[in-house]
């Protein structure tokens, strides 16, 4: 079954749907493609020449730097990478973005984050709508506050409580590093987990992610801790265990909610695959997430006026929903344009994760086929973490590209875990060649290669895109205000048509 799902993603994600039901450019694929064809063709070249060339010393000395490296102990090398990502996530965040908050999604959470600092869930509107509204914001008659979850705008609020916004980033991207090993290990095994935080240091899209402001990255660390939780299960303290995964997803819908929906179907299958006591089990997981839910219930009571309305359908409408129905903006979701879109996402995929040279989705079906003797029950498990949130996606409208499909981040580690996993497999698996030489270790060393074509090739050009293409918010007008000794000041900035059609509208 899991060979089977890898292998209609791959798919899915290398169809063109979008071009037919989306309105997509054919040549934002055939960038693509040729990208694809021409570094998977150099990294292959290079696999060739080294294999040739040295052939068994060449695997020799990867298995002797992989056993070394197994050789350490795990929370040695656990920890030493999750502290590499905290520190590119910081130097993402101060040397790529200029310390600075990049989407309008993040501004609207910075302003309710000082709106919490000042001790209130929303404050009275302005009195000149047009010149001081911004997307994402609700303003009624008596009360402006972002449309979002309170999550984010608590951790932003205790990040500058501390001197910086994104204070907490390192921490968090520690975290989310630490429960992805832990699962990883309990769903496949110690080369598994060893190889997966490797992946996520190399991931632009983690790595950006993880510098930004944005609530992706405390989602997807919740979502894992629940599934991290949800391993000890069938321990000792298997009580706790369970109301601590049902206490990190339902402090996940104070981020994301769709996310956790989405992520509280791989942590029922391994409370159903661990838990000797499963009604027991799954009563204190449901019972963890309804007490940790009911701070983000009582947020939306003080600001939308109703515990069970969040103010993105305040802000939009019911239409804003999951559902094949007119849409508040943009064209409206149908079956075909939601094949479109979720092969848009899958291709993003494949396009942003690693910035390799050619498409990861197909890296996983092949490992998984090609090792698929070496699958358990367990594999299940990410395979479910990986497609459940697309599968939920497949029902929403609305898409938009930040470093990565954004909306599949809190996919993302159960995806790193695939990769692992079928990496390994692959490189177990195969026949022989030529003496000593394997096709899993042909395929294995195929992939490295790309890696590696990719990081010289590809990664540059990314991160100076992300640094150069929006220089205007490389600036701090409260800094150069403070400098100049200016206290009290409003700062005038020039604005879309867009933003200052729809701030007037509402006006």
């Amino acid at each position: 079954m899991v060979p089977a799902v890898a292998t209609l993603a791959a798919a899915w994600s290398l169809i063109p749907f979008a071009l037919w039901w989306s309105g997509a450019d054919i040549r934002y694929f055939e960038s693509a493609w040729n990208e694809w064809l021409l570094g998977t063709s150099v990294a292959a070249l290079i696999a060739a020449v080294l294999l040739l060339a040295l052939r068994r010393r060449l695997t020799a000395g990867i298995d002797a730097a992989w056993s070394r490296m197994l050789a350490l102990p795990p929370w040695t090398f656990t920890g030493w990478c999750a502290g590499i990502l905290a520190v590119l996530a910081v130097l993402m965040c101060l040397a790529v973005f200029a310390g600075n908050p990049r989407n309008i999604d993040g501004f609207a959470q910075l302003f309710q984050a000082r709106v919490l600092l000042a001790g209130r869930f929303w404050v009275p509107p302005p009195a000149e709508l047009a010149n001081f509204a911004t997307l994402q914001m609700i303003l009624g008659p008596d009360r402006w506050y972002a449309q979002y979850p309170p999550g984010q705008a608590l951790v932003l609020a205790a990040g500058l409580a501390m001197g910086a916004w994104w204070a907490l980033n390192p921490l968090l991207a520690m975290l989310l590093v630490l429960f992805t090993v832990k699962v990883a290990r309990w769903c496949g095994d110690e080369s598994s987990a060893r190889l997966a935080p490797l992946l996520m240091c190399v991931s632009p899209f983690v790595v950006a992610m993880a510098g930004s402001e944005m609530s992706h990255l405390a989602a997807a660390t919740l979502g894992m801790g629940a599934a991290a939780a949800a391993t000890g299960a069938g321990g000792r303290r298997a009580g706790l265990a369970a109301g601590l995964a049902g206490a990190a997803l339902g402090g996940m819908v104070a981020f994301r909610p769709l996310d956790a929906v989405a992520a509280a179907a791989p942590v029922a299958l391994i409370v159903l695959l661990a838990a000797p006591r499963r009604v027991r089990a799954f009563a204190l997981v449901a019972a963890g997430g309804v007490l940790a839910t009911i701070p983000t219930l009582w947020f939306n009571a003080r600001t939308t006026g109703a515990w069970l309305e969040f103010g993105y359908t305040a802000l939009w409408g019911p239409q804003h929903s999951l559902g094949f129905h007119p849409v508040p903006w943009g064209i409206p979701l149908t079956p075909l344009r939601a094949v479109a879109l979720t092969g848009l996402d899958l291709h993003q995929l494949n396009t942003y994760l690693f910035d390799l040279p050619l498409p990861i989705l197909a890296v996983i079906a092949v490992g998984l086929v090609s090792g698929r003797r070496g699958l358990g029950p367990r594999d299940a498990v990410p395979a479910l973490g990986a497609v459940a949130l697309s599968g939920l996606l497949f029902f929403y409208f609305h898409r938009d590209v930040f470093y990565g499909p954004r909306f599949l981040f809190s996919a993302v580690p159960w995806v790193v875990i695939l990769v692992s996993r079928a990496l390994v497999l692959m490189r177990r698996a195969g026949r022989e060649m030529l003496p000593g030489l394997s096709w899993g270790i042909a395929g294995v060393t195929v992939v490295m290669s790309a890696f590696v074509v990719g990081f010289v090739t590809l990664t540059p050009t990314r991160l100076a895109t992300y640094r150069d293409a929006t220089p205007g918010f490389d600036l701090h007008p409260d800094r150069d205000a403070e400098r100049a000794g200016i206290g009290h000041a409003v700062v005038v900035i020039p604005d879309g048509w867009g933003t200052r059609l729809i701030a007037r509208s509402w006006a």
